[in-house]
């Protein structure tokens, strides 16, 4: 399995302490894993089975994502930062990112996970799936919203639709413009096919991928912060190596 120092739980918890979120809703719950490392005054969660590492008693929405976002909506609830690492297969996961930003607060974020896979095996519908082609669809159809995938635990995306995007280091569609004319073919319509080795070779400028050294400024850049508490006060792997992660 790959190991990371900063993984998805501790972005979580990052973006918690320093945009001031109080509610969280996690989608794909599975084992808790992620779940259970969150440090928030409140939180939910959603997923269609229950895993035996889970206590059904604490799962708050036992159905499909697009299930529990309805009820959600019935239910007039808010959200602050939704997770999203339910099923990875890419029109399911950008359903959950639109329906997340229906049901986020103002200055609400989303996170979503496996959205780099390292290598094509990796991208498999049983791993990490083809979730980065979400990411991809994203960007182009809703260019206003910013986002960016760090570049760590397969790739942790951070969406906001409330935060205007701001600086052509972190948040240039340039490249991105210039791609989709070169490519024309591919992006006619809504069904978005290409390869593994298109994402790959062009992955940076297709998803905004940043390193974990760069999420600091990205935060205070786009989200007009004075300061921040560091990405790496929140790592949780040890200080000489990186731990296993699920």
């Amino acid at each position: 399995m790959p190991k990371y120092r900063v993984r998805r739980f501790d972005i979580i918890n990052y973006l918690v302490k320093n945009l001031n979120l109080k509610s969280y809703l996690e989608i794909g719950v599975n084992g808790g894993w992620t779940y259970d490392q969150i440090d928030i005054e409140y939180k939910e969660c959603c997923d269609p089975v229950v895993h035996p590492d889970f206590d059904p008693q604490r799962l708050n929405y036992h159905m499909n994502s697009d299930e529990a976002f309805s009820e959600i909506r019935r239910l007039g609830k808010k959200f602050d930062i939704v997770f999203i690492d339910g099923f990875h297969e890419k029109n399911q996961v950008f359903r959950d990112i639109i329906n997340s930003l229906e049901i986020l607060n103002e200055n609400g974020v989303i996170v979503t996970h496996d959205c780099s896979p390292p290598n094509q095996l990796s991208a498999d519908i049983r791993k990490s799936g083809n979730c980065y082609q979400a990411i991809v669809k994203l960007k182009i159809s809703r260019p206003e919203i910013t986002l960016c995938v760090v570049n760590t635990d397969l790739g942790c995306g951070i969406i906001s639709g409330s935060v205007e995007s701001k600086g052509a280091k972190f948040s240039d569609n340039s490249k991105i413009n210039e791609i989709i004319e070169q490519n024309r073919d591919l992006f006619l319509d809504d069904t978005l096919e290409f390869s593994w080795g298109f994402f790959d070779s062009r992955r940076e400028d297709l998803i905004n991928r940043i390193e974990v050294k760069d999420l600091d400024d990205w935060l205070t850049n786009n989200f007009n912060l004075q300061d921040c508490v560091g990405i790496m006060e929140y790592a949780t792997g040890p200080e000489n190596g990186l731990m296993q992660v699920r």
